[in-house]
């Protein structure tokens, strides 16, 4: 695989882009079986991490600040090169919906090398001073490895810490080594150390890795919903506005059917990404 995610067409049929997002829809209500996947390692690794306070991302206006400086860079591309079609959209929709491991028949539309997400892993873990990476900084590191196109640093953005949040996704990157529990373990670990927290530590979980994915989910949404749909698209416009109140809907009517394994509101990352996509549309 080479060049980037939305350069050219994502390939898959019509009936198994509806039954995959009809999948999709269904199991966020309900716990499918199995699909070779771990369901309680993500558990552990927030064990692990109860006893470390991370410290908390700046307020949602210094982000906003500091993010427009990013994308104000001289090389930043804000226009994307094609637009996606209806079937793209609503494969695409499934795939911010829920994990890959779920929805088989929409994991062509999620392929992604290993080599673009162990850049941005390398990048966060190996970070200079240690500090945990701010949501500027997490886009600024991945358009400086996407030679500055927005919406490939937000997929990269949104799959790798999809990945090291819950580890569901594996089976969509491609040529990844196989890695065994305890290094996954690991990796999952530092890659949550490396990235600002949303909420204090306390009660509930930090999450931060978990929180990291749902603001790069929403911006992402954001993005790719009012700028790369088809022109006059009948469908965009409904999947945005899904997409903006996806977390409160989660938290509101899906966690009642469905409870959390991992007790975490992810309401504050929610507004983060629904603010961070709306400031890179109007860019």
């Amino acid at each position: 695989m080479s060049g980037h995610h939305f350069d050219t067409s994502l390939q898959q049929t019509w009936p198994k882009t509806i039954f995959g997002l009809g999948r999709a829809a269904h199991t966020v209500f309900t716990t499918p079986p199995t699909s070779g996947h771990d369901e309680t390692i993500y558990i552990e690794v927030a064990k692990r991490l109860r006893g470390t306070s991370i410290p908390l991302q700046p307020s949602l206006d210094e982000e906003l600040a500091k993010l427009s400086r990013v994308t104000m860079k001289s090389g930043v591309a804000l226009e994307p090169k094609r637009r996606l079609n209806n079937r793209e959209q609503l494969g695409i929709m499934g795939i911010l919906m829920q994990f890959t491991s779920y929805i088989p028949d929409l994991r062509p539309y999620c392929l992604t090398p290993f080599d673009d997400t162990e850049g941005l892993y390398k990048a966060f873990v190996n970070r200079s001073n240690k500090t945990p990476l701010d949501f500027a900084q997490q886009l600024d590191i991945a358009l400086e490895q996407t030679s500055g196109d927005v919406l490939e640093a937000l997929w990269r953005l949104f799959i790798t810490c999809r990945l090291y949040a819950r580890w569901f996704d594996a089976s969509v990157i491609v040529g990844m080594p196989k890695f065994g529990r305890s290094e996954i373990l690991h990796r999952m670990e530092l890659f949550s150390q490396a990235v600002a927290a949303c909420k204090s530590s306390g009660t509930m979980d930090q999450d931060t890795s978990g929180d990291a994915y749902y603001t790069w989910t929403h911006a992402l949404a954001k993005v790719l919903y009012k700028v790369c749909a088809m022109p006059a698209s009948p469908i965009a416009p409904l999947e945005g506005l899904a997409l903006h109140n996806g977390t409160r809907l989660n938290h509101k009517l899906a966690h009642k059917y469905k409870p959390q394994r991992l007790k975490s509101d992810h309401t504050i990352a929610a507004a983060y990404g629904n603010a961070i996509g709306k400031l890179l549309v109007e860019r």
